[in-house]
């Protein structure tokens, strides 16, 4: 099976189950579940190209990239603290339900990962030309507009976040600078060991965002 078809049907099984799996949740994700799907259809079809394949390159690239992130991860957030702060900010609701069903915490974390290192470090650098700095600010303005329009607003109204009126989108900053500043790195991983070494690593910050990373480094110690 197609890269394309795993992914979609990936998507369309966490929407079906988002009842059962987010719980109240569910309704947000969703909406971000529709935002991925779309975002993973258009770059693709409209610059008429297959998604990078999956299988297309060795398991151990994508397991060097999540091991090695992993390892990263555990020791630079010890001493930054807004390093965790803007990785539960963009993942903030389904940590909470994914640590007790670590199953489904991995699956959103890998199709959320390949969808964006498939557009933004491979379709829009490579197939349309853009270059990885003009793909990452526009990944960077992916996930401004994601959490200005659809996370932030549901954590103020969850109660999770103080309403700062007009000024709102601050909440959005921190976050939007290092996920940026990722792609970057993402990018150079990618040339090194490949797409599915990027998601590898792409996969283990979504993993830490949502709060599972612990359980499988350290079998839930956090």
């Amino acid at each position: 099976m197609s890269a394309g078809v795993l992914i979609m049907l990936s998507i369309l099984f966490m929407w079906i189950s988002a009842d059962f799996i987010y719980g109240e949740y569910a309704e947000v994700v969703r909406n971000t579940m529709i935002i991925y799907f779309f975002l993973f259809l258009i770059p693709y079809t409209i610059l008429n190209q297959a998604p990078k394949s999956i299988m297309g390159e060795s398991v151990w690239n994508f397991l060097i990239g999540f091991l090695g992130t992993g390892a990263v991860l555990f020791i630079v957030t010890q001493g930054i603290g807004i390093f965790g702060t803007s990785a539960v900010l963009s993942e903030p609701f389904v940590a909470a339900i994914t640590v007790a069903g670590i199953g489904f915490g991995v699956l959103h974390a890998f199709v959320k990962a390949y969808i964006e290192e498939s557009v933004f470090r491979w379709a829009l650098p490579k197939y349309a030309g853009l270059g990885d700095v003009i793909s990452n600010i526009l990944f960077g303005i992916f996930h401004f507009s994601i959490l200005t329009s659809l996370t932030i607003p549901s954590m103020i109204s969850a109660g999770t976040l103080t309403d700062l009126g007009a000024a709102n989108w601050m909440y959005a900053v921190a976050p939007v600078i290092t996920l940026t500043i990722l792609g970057l790195i993402w990018a150079l991983v990618r040339d090194r060991i490949g797409i599915m070494g990027s998601t590898g690593s792409h996969t283990a910050w979504n993993m830490f965002a949502l709060g599972i990373l612990p359980g499988i480094f350290m079998g839930g110690m956090g």
